[in-house]
């Protein structure tokens, strides 16, 4: 058997643990989501630069750029990992960066394309801590992270097929600024829940 009776216990045991751990569930919800739609966005960049007339000698560049904009956003994140309200708020600055990629202006694009680059480090750094924290039994972190894995690759496979069936109905501006109300609900939707967490303490 590919699974024996123990494992599908542990399995099960694990999701229902994840599920009832209202701070976990949201925060796995909402990083996972977010980080496929900025993997997602992040393959529609060359169409940008295109659209704006930047040589593609220059995308080698631009995208090592990024590396160092990640860096930055790590010695940010070690800093300040604890201020829910700063997350809350880049959330939220990222969610209006997606609405702002459809803008005719390209100070706006290259600012819009740095807070993504900036948040995908961010978020999932903070994830990944949030995660590793929350392993209640060490016997278990194996399966633990596997459930995580397995939750996360359905939601990163999802996000860019629905992206994709967006951009055959619709235009690539009024995609963006669909994900970019989507994503800000998200944001709102965490916030209200973080308030509803810490009121109970």
């Amino acid at each position: 058997e590919f699974f024996s009776k123990e494992d599908i216990r542990t399995l099960k045991a694990i999701f229902v643990k994840i599920i009832k751990h209202e701070r976990l569930g949201i925060e796995l919800f909402t990083s996972t989501v977010f980080i496929a739609l900025l993997i997602s966005i992040f393959e529609y960049y060359p169409l940008l630069f295109a659209k704006y007339s930047i040589p593609e000698v220059f995308f080698g560049s631009i995208f090592s750029c990024f590396i160092l904009i990640g860096f930055l956003s790590i010695s940010f994140f070690e800093k300040h990992e604890k201020n829910d309200r700063l997350y809350i708020v880049l959330l939220l600055l990222t969610a209006i960066s997606f609405g702002l990629l459809a803008s005719q202006s390209l100070i706006l694009v290259i600012f819009a394309i740095f807070i993504q680059e900036f948040s995908f480090s961010f978020i999932l750094t903070r994830i990944s801590k949030v995660i590793l924290d929350n392993i209640w039994d060490k016997r278990i972190s194996s399966s633990y992270q596997s459930m995580v894995s397995f939750y996360d690759s359905i939601v990163r496979l999802t996000i860019p097929l629905i992206l994709l069936v967006l951009m055959k109905w619709f235009s690539f501006s009024l995609t963006v600024i669909m994900i970019s109300v989507m994503s800000f609900l998200i944001g709102v939707i965490y916030l209200m829940k973080i308030i509803k967490i810490n009121w109970r303490k």
